[in-house]
């Protein structure tokens, strides 16, 4: 099997094979999982890779990123995905526009002539140290579906054993309602969640989360080390940037998806100096934002670690909210009886996922039902939703480590 040389700048295309000692160097431990590797996934939003212009990407701090990149990667053997933004933005200073337009064809289209570049300009970076790039396009498509999942999974699995670079955006040009998985933030959180990364760096234009706006409040502190995203957290969060679709709060709640899938989470400026291999490896670091892994006991089953974690990252058709014993069942791993549901919202079949919430409306986890929404009466004191078919959200509670 062949790839291109991405290296290459003469504009031919040269064929070149991974050689062993590249495979051996970034071995895997099955065809599907990417289980007790060191992954880390780092996510750059639009307005950290524009320049002072605010319209062209900023090739000077894209090699700075490449150049730590290749650290990690050679002098560390950790395996890095780039979920990189800025197609859209690049697609409007390519075609001459002062803003972007509202519609979302337009968008579509924009992101379509905007991303080449992105990628283009990604293989210059990474040209010096010899590192080749490859461009996944996904959709939530790809996450929704247990076969496709695993097929994204064995082939990054593949690309790490070749020592490539998989720079990832969503596939904005085809990407509807449906598919969409909304913004790059909750794209890294998913990918980091399936191959079941250590680390899942968020680089943006704020240096962190604060205990108040710091521009209004000259006293606001920097939270250094989250161990919970609270809803109180959620609720104060802010909007997206200019450029991009994302936000604080979007962080925060890819951040708190991201910890529950057992990935410590950092948020964090990204024009602070040599900020990926700082936030990466040192341990006592205090740059940004660490959202703490939720510390669950992890069963031995490999297989249903990424069921679980496959769960979770699946779109929801429906809302069960469950009393006090299911939400205690459900925290502690447990099954999910028919008698503890409450309420339900939404129409849905057995096998579908559905949103678990308490009684105060809260998203606990996630599940696949045993039953359809009109039908959980018919079935008294049954299973609803399996001990090997939910996904918890939210940090354990005293007794519930299971």
């Amino acid at each position: 099997m062949c790839i291109r040389d991405r290296s290459n700048t003469s504009g031919q295309n040269l064929a070149v094979s991974p050689t062993d000692s590249d495979i051996n160097n970034f071995g895997c431990v099955s065809p599907y999982s990417i289980v007790d590797n060191d992954v880390v996934v780092i996510k750059i939003g639009s307005n950290s890779l524009l320049g002072a212009d605010g319209k062209s990407l900023d090739e000077e701090y894209m090699k700075k990123i490449a150049d730590q990149v290749s650290v990690l990667m050679k002098d560390h053997g950790k395996k890095v995905v780039l979920v990189s933004s800025g197609a859209c933005a690049v697609g409007v200073q390519t075609m001459g526009m002062s803003e972007k337009p509202e519609s979302v064809e337009e968008c579509q289209a924009l992101s379509a002539i905007g991303q080449i570049h992105v990628i283009t300009k990604w293989e210059r970076a990474f040209a010096p140290h010899k590192l080749l790039c490859s461009q996944l396009m996904l959709t939530h498509h790809d996450f929704n579906i247990r076969s496709s999942c695993k097929n994204l999974i064995a082939t990054l699995r593949v690309l790490f054993q070749w020592g490539i670079v998989p720079i990832v955006n969503e596939n904005d040009p085809i990407a509807t309602s449906e598919l969409t998985v909304g913004d790059n933030d909750r794209l890294a959180a998913l990918l980091s969640s399936q191959v079941a990364a250590k680390h899942l760096l968020l680089l943006t234009d704020i240096n962190g989360l604060y205990d108040a706006d710091p521009r209004f409040n000259p006293e606001a502190k920097k939270l250094d080390i989250i161990e919970a995203v609270t809803k109180t957290m959620l609720n104060a969060a802010g909007g997206p940037g200019a450029k991009g679709r994302g936000g604080m709060r979007s962080k925060l709640e890819s951040a708190r998806f991201a910890a529950a899938c057992g990935v410590c989470a950092i948020i964090a400026h990204s024009r602070e100096e040599q900020v990926v291999l700082r936030t990466i490896l040192d341990e006592n670091s205090q740059i940004g934002t660490k959202i703490l892994p939720v510390p669950w006991e992890q069963p031995a089953d490999d297989e249903v670690n990424e069921r679980r974690r496959w769960i979770a990252c699946k779109r929801t058709t429906g809302v069960v909210t469950v009393d006090q014993a299911g939400e205690d069942n459900f925290m502690a791993r447990g099954d999910i009886n028919t008698d503890h549901i409450v309420e339900h919202e939404g129409t849905f079949g057995a096998g579908d996922t559905v949103e678990v919430r308490d009684t105060s409306g809260h998203e606990i986890g996630r599940g696949v039902t045993s039953f359809g929404n009109g039908s959980f009466g018919d079935h008294s004191h049954e299973v609803a939703i399996g001990c090997d078919d939910l996904a918890i959200l939210e940090p354990p509670r005293p007794n519930t480590t299971h």
